[in-house]
């Protein structure tokens, strides 16, 4: 009896250790796992988020399909172009604040092809970005800045939505020329520099209702030309001088 109760404790004693050891390779195994970086030599994804530690986006890169809504001033918003496979970026806030897109197809018959990188205003939409466009073989390329409102999108949304629910009156056309007033400053292009569809190197300089009032440009034929517009877009002043 003492001689198997001894058997027995030291297999208890060995089976204790062996556990105690395999716990402890497997603890160390973990901390040296966590420590090391995943290396993949092709992964397949339809969509990647990067997150902080807390879940919020920082970055999104998506196909077509999985394309994320826009998100502004926290609430996600209908994106009003057809989704494409690109990348998004977001503020601090969770925003978005801009991104990279490029799709091209077919449309009427015609060959088309559009490519852009652009950053939103804080609240608002693009408003600097290089964007390439061809339709038929006519190409432009540019680095583009736009004017946006003061006004933020959430908010326009909500003019937009109490408009809607006005019933008909003085008051509600008043709201309606606010609203006009609004989008009319949306998207206004101040700045253009890159290659036109006619194939002509331009500089155009917009005043603040995006209208043109410096244009360099050299044409496909090599020709420049400096032209200054007044506000109806009659040009004021021009290099070479216009011939009499």
């Amino acid at each position: 009896m003492a001689n198997k109760l001894e058997r027995d404790v030291r297999v208890l004693k060995v089976y204790c250790a062996a556990s105690t050891l395999f716990l402890v390779l497997f603890v160390l195994s973990g901390f040296r796992l966590a420590s090391e970086k995943t290396k993949f030599e092709e992964i397949d994804a339809e969509r990647i988020n990067i997150v902080e530690p807390d879940g919020k986006l920082d970055m999104v890169l998506s196909n077509a399909k999985r394309f994320p809504a826009p998100v502004v001033n926290g609430k996600v918003i209908r994106r009003q172009s057809q989704p494409s496979p690109g990348v998004v970026f977001y503020n601090g806030r969770g925003d978005e604040a801009g991104g990279l897109i490029t799709t091209s197809g077919e449309r009427n018959g015609h060959n088309e092809a559009k490519a852009g990188l652009l950053f939103d205003q804080f609240n608002q939409d693009e408003t600097i970005g290089m964007v390439y466009e061809e339709e038929d073989g006519k190409r432009s390329a540019a680095l583009q800045v736009w004017d946006e409102p003061d006004v933020s999108l959430p908010e326009l949304m909500s003019k937009m939505q109490a408009y809607q629910q006005m019933p008909e009156g003085p008051q509600k056309q008043a709201a309606l020329e606010e609203l006009q007033k609004m989008q009319k400053l949306m998207g206004l292009q101040r700045v253009f520099l890159g290659k036109d569809a006619d194939k002509s190197a331009a500089l155009r300089l917009s005043d603040a209702e995006g209208k043109v009032r410096i244009r360099i440009s050299v044409n496909a034929t090599g020709n420049p030309k400096l032209e200054f517009l007044d506000a109806a877009g009659k040009v004021t002043y021009t290099l070479p001088p216009a011939a009499r």
